[in-house]
């Protein structure tokens, strides 16, 4: 009986861990958003303040990675010229000082060389698989500049 009465409790306590995880709420946007630039690039908002190409980059990296992340397309295949031109924007533009690195500016080129192979995907109307690949090797690229402009204080 006292094992009965064990194993219903613990039952009834994994079902009530699973009840936050089934009652979450759909992420919007702009949560994601928030979400991203808070929990993962803190230091991020410090360099977007001396670099603003670099934060409207982020702001459309954000918009569009996150939702393809769960499943959603529909972000990248409206904002991927807009993505195309911030990238080129930023890569133009004067850098901070500190930041105008040979290495920082060489994958400034290698992200805007990858934006415009991400958007001629999508024009091409790719599948899903080969645009969240070309996103996810664009993102990796943005956070090695990140991480590039955090070392080069």
């Amino acid at each position: 009986m006292k094992i009965f009465i064990q194993a219903i409790t613990v039952s009834a306590m994994l079902g009530f861990l699973s009840i936050p995880a089934y009652c979450q709420e759909q992420k919007t946007e702009e949560t994601r958003d928030a979400e991203h630039s808070h929990e993962t690039h803190g230091t991020l908002e410090k360099a977007a303040t001396e670099w603003k190409e670099q934060v409207e980059f982020h702001k459309v990296m954000a918009s569009t990675f996150h939702p393809m992340e769960e499943g959603d397309f529909k972000p990248i295949r409206e904002r991927s010229v807009e993505m195309m031109e911030k990238a080129e924007a930023w890569a133009k533009s004067k850098a901070p000082a500190g930041k105008d690195t040979p290495e920082i500016k060489s994958t400034l080129e290698e992200l805007v060389s990858e934006s415009r192979k991400l958007n001629d995907l999508i024009q091409k109307e790719t599948n899903d698989k080969e645009i969240g690949m070309a996103l996810t090797h664009l993102h990796d690229t943005f956070h090695k500049i990140a991480g590039l402009c955090r070392e080069s204080k």
